[in-house]
């Protein structure tokens, strides 16, 4: 629970122009929260918008199973155990898509909380924020800016 709390603080206090949505997973039971980052952050980095390809940082503590489908097909697979005093807070992986004929869809499974989200990537956002909370709700932050080193 304080890790969502810390979590959400810090999605509160650098996101005041963020957008949010609840939005219905494609084949997921549930919901998944979206934020849209249009802040521009001094001193975060911005990415190339024009790169055929997303980054998927997944920010808070886990120590979960996850699982990362992307258009159905099994595409990353790693037991994160990651603490919120730890000075690395955060695994990634990144996705190209140029070769793909569509945009991609992408479903991220807690193996252990037997939870999972489903979504249609946003071509203009590159990095996707992903935290799980301690009761398996997801939330999802499309930006374009690196906020971690």
């Amino acid at each position: 629970m304080r890790s969502f709390i810390i979590i959400s603080l810090v999605f509160l206090l650098t996101s005041c122009k963020a957008r949010l949505e609840e939005a219905q997973n494609l084949t997921c039971p549930d919901t998944v929260t979206l934020q849209y980052d249009y802040r521009n952050r001094t001193g975060s980095i911005p990415v190339n918008k024009k790169l055929k390809s997303f980054t998927v940082y997944f920010i808070g503590s886990y120590n979960d199973d996850i699982e990362v489908f992307v258009n159905g097909k099994l595409y990353y697979h790693k037991h994160l155990n990651i603490d919120d005093n730890h000075d690395n807070l955060n695994d990634f992986f990144d996705y190209n898509y140029s070769e793909d004929t569509e945009l991609p869809i992408l479903k991220i499974k807690s193996k252990t909380k037997e939870t999972c989200f489903d979504i249609h990537i946003k071509e203009k956002y590159k990095i996707l924020y992903v935290f799980l909370s301690e009761r398996g709700e997801w939330i999802v932050r499309f930006s374009n800016l690196h906020y971690l080193n």
